[in-house]
């Protein structure tokens, strides 16, 4: 039976990696599905369709709000749960498998941060600093997939380590500096409803339909008292158990990265990009943080988190691993894409010009990171 359920999970995660990698093509036939689409003759009518409310008792209820404030939680339900997966039984199940992998993602979410921060500082463009902290992990699948030829197996399990705790990095930033309320009222919300959570989530008889309810609950208390609510389901990805959440996983996962993640990349690249956006983008602070953050700082970073890990004596290097290897890996997570572009409508979604301008970064990005990722790959002959 325990032989049984291993390879079920071990078939799961394989499925789950195979599913994201083929998404990173989606997603790019959907990015440039709206790029063009919002560039033709039927732009303004694309973009009216996007912002036109769809429901008269909700305000603001457009499309793009149903997806970015509603279907998203979806998506970061299966970030939580894949984190717990990592955690307890795949690539961070020890100290010593987890340590490398975490110091990396720190290293490149402190770096890229940074240095956005230097081209912004005392600007209120300075509010966008996480932007540059992300790792979409469907696009670095996909370019790995491209390069994969050329680089160690084990790399692409650290890859979706490290982009799994650099998405729940970005994830806590959201949910401490995105939201608009006290954060005492949060965590009074959250400690309760986690508190519950754990004490009757213990019990094998509760229902997956508790989790539901509670999911549901805290959704609607964070949409009303300022938090995002798609946070929601980062705590209840996190505690309910695994029973459930395989459940889970096998009805949304392919719902979640073939039809929900897509139309966020549609409707959230829906861009204008005319002479006027192009020239403003060229001397755009906000533009070359997020460009100069993801392109070279995280890179820099996740090398630099490595080497400190092993210098330290806190992380080890597998025997097939080497520098070069790392910073490939860097290279490849330069991809910020979903996670980023969320939180580019967070931090500015109240200004359309500079909203349009992070946009632009983050996809332009995107192409340096493919661009230099081909170059590497082909100059150390990994």
């Amino acid at each position: 039976m325990h032989i049984r359920l291993m390879q079920a999970k071990s078939y799961f995660y394989n499925g789950f990696m195979q599913l994201v990698t083929n998404n990173g093509y989606l997603l790019i036939l959907a990015t440039l599905l709206s790029v063009v689409l919002s560039n033709s003759g039927w732009g303004a009518h694309y973009l009216h369709a996007i912002h036109m409310p769809l429901f008269s008792f909700v305000p603001n209820s457009s499309a793009e709000w149903c997806v970015n404030d509603v279907l998203m939680t979806f998506f970061f339900l299966i970030v939580a749960i894949e984190l717990k997966y990592e955690l307890t039984q795949g690539a961070l199940n020890t100290i010593k498998l987890a340590a490398m992998p975490i110091y990396a993602a720190v290293g490149g979410m402190l770096v890229p941060a940074f240095i956005f921060y230097l081209f912004n500082i005392g600007s209120a463009t300075a509010n966008g600093w996480a932007i540059p902290m992300a790792t979409d992990i469907a696009f670095a699948l996909a370019l790995y997939n491209v390069f994969g030829n050329k680089l160690p197996p084990y790399l692409k399990i650290i890859l979706s380590a490290l982009a799994v705790v650099d998405d729940f990095g970005s994830i806590l930033a959201i949910a401490l500096f995105y939201s608009n309320s006290a954060p005492s009222l949060v965590y009074g919300i959250l400690t309760l409803v986690i508190i519950a959570v754990l004490i009757l989530g213990s019990k094998k008889n509760i229902h997956a339909v508790f989790y539901i309810v509670m999911l549901t609950v805290l959704w609607w208390c964070m949409y009303n008292i300022g938090v995002h609510p798609t946070m929601s389901a980062v705590a209840v990805g996190l505690i309910a158990p695994y029973h459930i959440t395989s459940q889970w996983l096998h009805v949304l996962h392919k719902w979640v990265y073939y039809l929900i993640v897509p139309l966020f990349a549609m409707l959230n690249t829906a861009i204008v990009i005319d002479a006027t956006a192009l020239q403003s983008c060229l001397t755009s602070t906000l533009v070359w943080g997020v460009i100069a953050g993801l392109v070279v700082g995280k890179p820099l970073g996740i090398v630099l988190g490595v080497y400190a890990s092993k210098t330290l004596g806190w992380a080890k290097l597998p025997a097939n691993i080497s520098v070069k290897h790392i910073l490939m890996m860097g290279i490849l997570a330069g991809i910020g894409f979903t996670v980023s572009l969320f939180i580019s409508s967070l931090a500015f979604g109240n200004s359309t010009i500079l909203l349009t301008q992070a946009r632009i970064a983050v996809l332009v990005a995107g192409v340096f990171t493919v661009i230099v990722g081909k170059m590497m790959s082909v100059f150390f002959k990994a």
